[in-house]
């Protein structure tokens, strides 16, 4: 039986208005309110970038005694939620949400602190042999992918697919679609299923579990970015932190993290 994350049309008036909702509460939780003068810092976070920015933050308010505050939510929930409430300090995103939030004019300034990449990822002593993309085709194999709509990696695996003609054989084999990352990384870990495609960060931060098929594919660069927003009014603070997420030291914990 397949899994997919997908809904019928109730769900997905539910869908359509969640996100309108959350971001009603996030406005009405910070009106009639203002962060100037504040010595906290708002942090809009990736949930793919959260882990290794939370340690940098805890770093960064040990140095500093700055405190900050997150909002841990997908790139592309959290951008709507900056340019409606125009509040907060600072976005941690991949591409291409930085050059969206530039068009918007909410950029203040960036910096890059690492990428991603996708990776086949298949049990520790890969089992099932899998070496490339196109063993994904294999009748019988069980494949975990991520759900185009909401994936930015799982957009150009599908495109991918469909250059090398073998989408429609692989998605045959589809036993779960799905957003997150790491529960593609479960699936392969778990055993429902026999290989995944997933951010290289799955494979580092589940290496005693998961072997990672580096793939010959070249996909386009994907960039970590670190924000500072036009609309903050902590941008002393702000560049305090962008210039703390820079140095070597900070940069270790991406790549410690497994994001090049």
């Amino acid at each position: 039986m397949v899994i997919r994350r997908k809904y019928d049309a109730r769900c997905w008036l539910v869908l359509a208005w969640a996100p309108l909702v959350a971001i009603f509460l996030v406005w009405l939780a910070g009106c009639g309110k203002t962060r100037k003068g504040s010595e906290s810092l708002y942090i809009y976070c990736g949930t793919s970038m959260s882990t290794p920015m939370q340690e940098i933050g805890t770093q960064f308010t040990d140095k500093f005694k700055i405190p900050l505050e997150y909002n841990l939510a997908g790139n592309e929930s959290l951008l709507p939620q900056i340019e409606l409430t125009r509040r907060g300090d600072i976005f941690v995103c991949h591409d291409p949400y930085a050059e969206l939030l530039a068009g918007k004019g909410l950029l203040e300034e960036s910096v890059v602190v690492g990428y991603l990449a996708p990776v086949l990822v298949v049990p520790k002593g890969n089992p099932k042999g899998i070496v490339s993309l196109e063993d994904l085709a294999r009748p019988g194999l069980r494949v975990a992918l991520g759900d185009p709509r909401f994936q930015t990696c799982a957009e150009m695996v599908h495109e991918r697919l469909e250059e090398k003609g073998i989408k429609d054989a692989v998605l045959e084999n589809l036993v779960l679609e799905t957003r997150s990352h790491q529960e593609l990384g479960n699936a392969v870990k778990l055993g429902t299923a026999d290989a995944a495609i997933v951010w290289n960060f799955i494979a580092v931060m589940n290496s005693d579990s998961l072997d990672p098929i580096w793939m010959e594919e070249k996909y386009p660069e994907i960039k970590i970015h670190i924000c500072v927003l036009s609309c903050s009014e902590n941008k002393e603070q702000a560049r305090k932190l962008l210039q703390f997420a820079s140095t070597n030291e900070s940069q270790e914990i991406f790549k410690r993290y497994g994001y090049r």
